[in-house]
């Protein structure tokens, strides 16, 4: 059997048994009546029987010994011998736990785990069995009867271990003479009739291509079969304790693989030894096609990073690179030293890969040269990118190219030409310190040209390195950095320059530089805004949350590569936003409409070539608005891919509320609506925090204990709810309780007794906007903590959660009759409408649902009052604060405005409540791509995510929320000021 086959049914084991998880975990978590009962007590038993199957199937016998074990039970319970009670219910979600980690490892490592023997013994003493001695280890499983007809099986044996030799002669196809094709093909053929006869059908199926690949003279075909014969009859005598003919085969294969190789390098090596030769199209085939043959081996033998290294050379080969380019001998010097090292590590026992990042490097930089190669083609010498050389001469690592884009090699040539710019190398550490973090990005947007920047790891920290021009001295910039860095361990800047890799001054990064608190990188994780997690504390006996079904939301192309193809989306948005903003410059309507004017009845051929103009500006606009639908076509078509049914988070739910409510001594019933409603993939995880904290809330403060609820005239068992809807673009969920409501009054008074607002102020308020108070930080209308709730910890964080994933949350709730949080979410966190705005060079986004409009106001339209800057607008007056003096940023520029022109205005909106924001320059609204950013920076007030435009730039996305909040701390820092 094939790798590559083997690799198949391993995922295919995984997505079955992922959704055998999450049925088994939904109808074992459900009470007694959702639903026929009958039907719920077969499934189970049909769903514990099919995980039992797979698991033979993938020889992970003790995922098999549990399976079997909960079948049993689940036996006696469908003929009535007992019931599905909660005592039988709880040992078979553990066998679920035990099973989901079986199958875990399994995945993980390839290879048959240990069940718990405490959870078998106890699950045979339920099911009617006499229990394991504690402790023992699961026996190993009998031979297999495969076959009724003992002899037939014997003989069958046999005949597979005596036609093993002549099988591997295919091996050899150049001495394989007439006569001797047919003498293999004969022994094929007698295996494969006795298969068929067996009704041993995929080793027949295995059989009968390798006899077609024979007669093909299809030598890497004929490898794979032979493979899958050795790993067929390797199965056959493990379960018969037979011998098959395995040992022979595996012994034949390695031989001839090592031979392949052996052969294979050595001719390779005389090829890449002659770049020149390798320019002939002829010679280039050649080793392409022995790199191929040379992979194919590879795969078999599982040395995938060597395999996908030659793959990679031979699609270089087939480009015909030039001989004569600067970088192609270096390229082959090290290819041939990657192959030599590639060849003795295969021929070791075991057989050993190459290292990941000398293979990533190589790799991209094979990858880089043919790019570089095929940009010289096709754009000339003038537009060819930088080249080893030419970064050596700068003083910049060879490795950067890989982080050069068109734009900022662009930007990096326009720096080398200009004579007063100089080059630097900023190297940050921006995980430990907000205000080191906020200081850099703010210094980075408005004193130097960013050209491009990458990741580094030193001692497992993430530092960041940025390429800057400047025409500013180095030890200029060395003091503005220690400005923000005054103690010097996140700050490292040197000069570009060949003879002075580290300049005068400045110490080089090494690991005692380190912060010592500097934390470690955590895994990485999918691209997304940051997200605050709640954090209450866990309950008595907690409900251990359900690990990632294996294969569960498996999609049928894999995630990275779905991230990478919305990256792309990025980027053809931007571009598509570039021309919007080109198309509509009302810079050139103004100027033909000028030029109309003074030309009147004037020279006939200009007019014509003004009509030209316009008839091309026309076009341009057309061809813009063709292009944004194709652009939103194609982006609601990636965001297809991004989604999974929501279902698969509401699943999580149905344990969690059933172990609480039994905590609690409470009776709730879960119910879940709308779950076909789909959601990005992303948010799944991020949801789930936010709703646990919510379900934790509903059980402990709203649902009352049974007694209370029949005092009060409701049924004893409460009713809890997840429900989702699709609005538009937007998706909705609910969760909804029938318990005893929110107290407003008592809301109220807690939040006077806490200094939240005054006494006569509170009594001003609506309903709706005292309960606004329980998303206040440290909030609890509880009296006593509890195991689960009532530390004031969690609603405050929820709402941050929401919201930096671009949602909201809203509040229906009336005094014993129950509680709804309805939580207003868009369908992908990935990518968010903003306004893009430029304040001191620094271009913004400010999130498009919290901009009610822009407007522009003249000096003489500002006025004091009460001590803030305010303007007139629609007969009511909004304060107005410059953006600038709300982040922190360096003030420059009058204030309060005065002179000529207008000064634009943001006009911010959070609930009823507006306040102006001053900024420097109108971009325009846009589509942006929200990725990952460093946690630092995700620390820096106001910020809520960043992008980059297609130049380059970052673009820092700002936190609605956070942004007024801001805007108000610094209206009233205005009023307090002396006027």
């Amino acid at each position: 059997m094939s790798s590559e086959l083997i690799e198949t049914l391993w995922r295919q084991f995984g997505v079955e048994a992922g959704e055998h998880f999450d049925l088994l975990e939904k109808l074992l978590s459900a009470t007694s009546g959702d639903g026929p009962e009958a039907e719920r007590i077969a499934a189970l038993f049909r769903s514990f029987h099919s995980l039992k199957g797979a698991a033979r199937a993938m020889d992970l016998f003790a995922m098999e010994a549990v399976a079997h074990r909960a079948e049993t039970i689940l036996g006696r319970v469908r003929t009535g011998a007992m019931a599905l009670t909660e005592e039988v219910a709880a040992p078979l979600l553990e066998a679920l736990d035990a099973l989901r980690g079986l199958a875990d490892s399994g995945m993980r490592d390839r290879r048959d785990g240990q069940a718990p023997a405490d959870l078998l013994a106890r699950l045979d003493l339920l099911g009617g069995e006499a229990p394991a001695t504690r402790h023992a280890p699961a026996p190993p499983p009998p031979p297999v009867r495969l076959h009724e007809n003992e002899r037939m099986l014997g003989l069958f044996v046999g005949l597979l271990h005596d036609g093993m030799a002549t099988l591997t002669r295919a091996l050899d196809l150049d001495s394989l003479d007439e006569e001797g094709t047919r003498s293999v093909d004969d022994t094929a053929d007698r295996l494969e009739l006795a298969c068929e006869r067996l009704n041993f059908l995929p080793f027949a199926d295995t059989l009968r291509r390798f006899r077609e690949a024979l007669a093909a003279r299809d030598a890497d075909a004929i490898l794979r079969e032979l493979q899958s014969v050795a790993t067929a009859s390797a199965r056959i005598g493990r379960l018969t304790g037979k011998d098959a003919g395995a040992a022979i085969l595996a012994t034949l294969l390695a031989d001839h693989n090592a031979q392949v190789l052996a052969q294979g390098s050595t001719r390779a090596d005389a090829l890449l030894a002659d770049p020149a030769a390798l320019s002939d199209a002829s010679a280039a085939a050649e080793l392409a096609g022995l790199l191929d043959r040379m992979a194919a081996t590879l795969d078999i033998v599982r040395l995938p990073r060597g395999s996908a290294l030659l793959r990679v050379l031979a699609d270089v080969m087939r480009r015909a690179a030039p001989a004569d380019h600067a970088d192609w001998p270096v390229l082959l010097a090290d290819a041939r030293t990657a192959l030599a090292d590639l060849t003795v590590r295969a021929a070791r026992e075991p057989a050993e890969d190459l290292d990941a990042d000398g293979v990533d490097a190589l790799e991209g930089r094979l990858r880089t040269f043919v790019d570089v190669v095929s940009a010289e083609r096709e754009a000339g010498e003038a537009r060819r990118p930088l080249t080893v050389e030419e970064l050596s001469s700068l003083g910049l690592d060879s490795g950067l190219l890989r982080f050069l884009s068109p734009d900022s090699t662009a930007d990096l040539r326009a720096a080398i030409a200009d004579p007063e710019m100089r080059l630097y190398e900023v190297t940050a550490f921006l995980e430990t310190s907000p205000e080191v973090a906020s200081g850099f990005v703010q210094w980075m947007g408005s004193k130097v040209r960013a050209i491009t920047n990458w990741p580094e790891f030193i001692d497992g920290k993430t530092w960041l390195r940025v390429l800057i021009a400047s025409p500013q001295e180095l030890s200029a910039l060395a003091d503005a950095l220690a400005g923000i860095d005054p103690g010097g361990g996140f700050l490292r800047i040197r000069a570009c320059a060949p003879s002075d890799p580290v300049d005068e001054g400045v110490e080089p990064i090494v690991a005692d530089t380190m912060p010592p608190d500097a934390p470690s990188l955590p895994v990485v994780q999918s691209a997304g805004p940051p997200v605050a997690t709640p954090t209450a504390p866990p309950p008595a006996n907690p409900p251990v949350r359900p690990a990632a079904s294996t294969g569960g939301g498996v999609l049928r192309v894999p995630g990275e590569v779905i991230d990478r193809f919305m990256a792309r989306i990025d980027g053809m948005v931007l571009l598509s936003g570039d021309l919007n903003a080109t198309a509509n410059d009302l810079r050139l309507e103004s100027a033909l409409a000028s030029l109309t004017e003074r030309l009147g009845a004037g020279d006939p051929d200009l007019r014509a070539l003004r009509e030209a103009v316009e008839h091309h500006r026309r076009d341009l606009l057309d061809l813009d608005t063709q292009l944004s639908r194709s652009v939103d076509r194609l982006r609601e078509a990636a965001l297809d891919l991004r989604v999974v049914p929501i279902e698969t988070l509401f699943n999580q739910f149905p344990r969690v509320v059933r172990e609480l409510a039994r905590v609690q001594g409470k009776s709730v019933r879960f119910a879940t609506e709308g779950g076909e409603v789909r959601i990005d993939k992303s948010m799944v995880e991020m949801l789930y925090d936010p709703l646990m904290h919510m379900v934790r809330n509903a059980i402990d403060h709203g649902i009352e204990p049974p007694a209370d609820r029949e005092a009060a005239g409701k049924p004893a068992q409460a009713t809890l709810s997840l429900r989702a809807i699709q609005r538009n673009s937007r998706v909705v969920v609910e969760i909804a309780e029938d318990g005893r409501g929110i107290a407003t009054e008592a809301v109220r008074a807690k939040a006077v007794r806490q200094g939240l607002i005054g006494e006569e102020d509170s009594l001003r308020l609506s309903a709706d906007a005292v309960r606004e108070f329980i998303f206040a930080p440290g909030f609890s209308t509880a009296e006593t903590v509890t195991e689960t709730s009532g530390r004031g910890v969690g609603m405050d964080v929820v709402r941050n959660a929401i919201t930096r994933l671009g949602g909201s949350i809203a509040i229906r709730t009336r005094e014993g009759a129950g509680t709804a949080f309805a939580i207003d979410l868009p369908l992908s966190a990935a990518i968010l409408r903003t306004l893009l705005v430029q304040v001191d060079d620094q271009v913004l986004a400010i999130p498009d649902r919290f901009v009610e409009e822009v407007c522009g106001f003249t000096a003489d339209d500002f006025h004091r009052v009460s001590g803030c800057w305010t303007v007139m607008r629609r007969k009511r007056v909004l304060p107005v604060v410059r953006l600038a003096d709300a982040l922190g940023f360096p003030a420059e520029g009058d204030w309060p405005p005065s002179g000529p022109g207008q000064r634009l205005v943001v006009v911010l909106r959070q609930g009823s409540r507006r306040i102006g924001l001053e900024i420097d320059k109108l971009l325009r609204r846009g589509d942006l791509f929200v990725r990952e950013s460093h946690p630092g920076l995700a620390e820096v007030p106001g910020v809520g995510g960043v992008s980059l435009l297609n130049d380059g730039r970052i673009v820092i996305i700002l936190d609605g929320d956070e942004l007024y909040r801001l805007a108000a701390v610094a209206q009233r820092r205005e009023a307090d000021a002396p006027a």
